[in-house]
């Protein structure tokens, strides 16, 4: 199942400009949006990037090179996790 926001999470997209051109895209897929579940965030910068970081449940969550331009990593929501909103964010740095 693909799903880009629910009510278990959603992602804040943090660049460090405004233009559409230079924006991240970013696919969250998971079974389901509920505790004990993995989610896997798919990063595409719109260009080469030296390193992608990103943060959600209020820790860096390491993330791996797929390609050039395509990043990814797994957050798992802990079975804790009250229902509601949560937000990621996404830097990536280029050369």
């Amino acid at each position: 199942m693909r799903v880009l926001a629910a009510t278990w999470f959603s992602v804040l997209v943090m660049v460090a400009t405004a233009s559409p051109a230079d924006s991240i895209a970013i696919a969250a897929t998971a079974r389901s949006m509920q505790p004990g579940e993995l989610v896997v965030l798919t990063m595409t910068v719109p260009g080469p990037a030296e390193g992608v970081r990103l943060h959600a449940f209020n820790r860096e969550i390491p993330v791996y090179r797929v390609d050039a331009a395509t990043w990814r990593g797994l957050i798992g929501i802990d079975l804790g996790v009250r229902p509601g909103t949560y937000l990621a964010s996404v830097e990536a740095r280029s050369g």
